[in-house]
């Protein structure tokens, strides 16, 4: 799956001021701008951002959206909902997201500017359906009522809380009109992220000893980590369709083995009688593939019908994929092939005589 993102050599973790000792705005936007310009001086470092909620390793902050000159009844009512996220100038570059319209978040975006936002390209069709959201006003839902923004830009649909499922709205505020104390670092290098570590950690003592670096990963690891539990699931339910798979096989080759080995006397008269090899080998063959083709259809039937109690379990793939049905159903056949032609092809060096006088 697309994260619609930048993964590769990326790497991420969280920087926590203390609330006692940032406890003003102002103190809060200058430590985390000082840093930003510290760790982009790094060797290696091509460039870097803050986010509150990186991509897929955190979800939540979600809130109400809708036009002011549309304010709807209640808040079920309102058009939609989007993911909030409070970023530093350079965000979308770092993440390679790409601008579809209007523009980024930058450093003059601060307290004494009016407010803006920059929304995703379904966040803003939720909005402004019917025409172009930027430069328009975007009303969000909070606890003292609906506070409004200026859309200044429209960035591409990416994934912000899961790797399943379409990309959720989005929304992006900039850090300098919503100082937070807690965010996350996005640091694109040109070489391995992780060596990036240390050095980020030390920049961090040079404004205070105090904070320390954590949950420091690549977005590689981080996307890895966030369908560990899934891919376990699949892992066990692989192996047991395989060993499924593998009985069936053994199953299939065993009945028509045994089948076409009690014919040997018959092989052994009909050759006796000056019939080809070729055309004992299809005779065979037609025999064994008509009781495997029965099988082919009662068992696609079977499984055409209970498909749709895996169907939920199922990611991008379809109940009734036919990709997957043909390739069984080849496998099938082709076990059925060498279990009616291996035992017949044996029968026909053994000497007619021999088997006539075994019988």
């Amino acid at each position: 799956v697309n994260p619609g993102f930048r993964v590769n050599n990326l790497l991420t973790a969280t920087v926590s001021l203390p609330s006692d000792d940032y406890a003003e705005p102002d103190l809060r936007v200058q430590f985390f701008e000082q840093l930003r310009e510290s760790i982009a001086g790094l060797p290696a470092v091509e460039s870097v951002s803050m986010v509150t909620r990186f991509p897929i390793v955190q979800s939540g902050g979600n809130y109400a959206i809708w036009a002011p000159e549309r304010p709807p009844a209640t808040l079920q009512d309102a058009p939609g909902w989007a993911d909030s996220r409070v970023v530093l100038p350079g965000y979308f570059a770092t993440m390679e997201i790409p601008l579809v319209g209007g523009r980024v978040l930058e450093e003059s975006d601060d307290l004494g500017s009016p407010q803006v936002v920059v929304l995703t390209r379904t966040a803003a069709g939720l909005v402004y359906p019917d025409e172009s959201a930027v430069g328009r006003q975007l009303a969000v839902d909070s606890r003292d009522g609906p506070d409004y923004y200026e859309i200044v830009g429209v960035v591409e649909d990416h994934k912000t809380s899961s790797l399943a499922g379409t990309p959720r709205p989005a929304m992006f505020f900039p850090h300098a009109q919503q100082p937070v104390s807690t965010l996350r670092l996005a640091v694109a290098a040109s070489t391995d992220p992780t060596s990036l570590i240390r050095p980020i950690q030390e920049r961090i003592w040079e404004q205070d000893r105090d904070i320390v670096l954590s949950d420091a990963q690549t977005a590689e690891d981080a996307l890895s980590n966030s369908v560990a539990d899934t891919r376990s699931v699949t892992t066990v339910l692989g192996l047991f369709a395989t060993v499924a798979l593998a009985l069936a096989a053994l199953g299939i080759y065993s009945v028509l083995a045994f089948f076409v080995t009690k014919r040997i006397h018959e092989i052994g008269i009909r050759v006796a009688l000056g019939a080809p090899a070729g055309r004992v080998l299809r005779l065979v063959l037609a025999r064994g593939l008509a009781l495997v083709g029965i099988g082919l259809v009662l068992g696609t039937a079977g499984a055409l019908g209970t498909t749709r109690l895996v169907e939920g379990m199922l990611f991008q793939v379809n109940a009734q994929d036919p990709i997957t049905f043909v390739g069984v159903t080849a496998f099938f056949v082709v076990v059925a092939v060498v279990a009616c032609l291996l035992p017949a092809w044996k029968a026909l060096r053994v000497d007619p005589l021999e088997v006539l006088r075994l019988d």
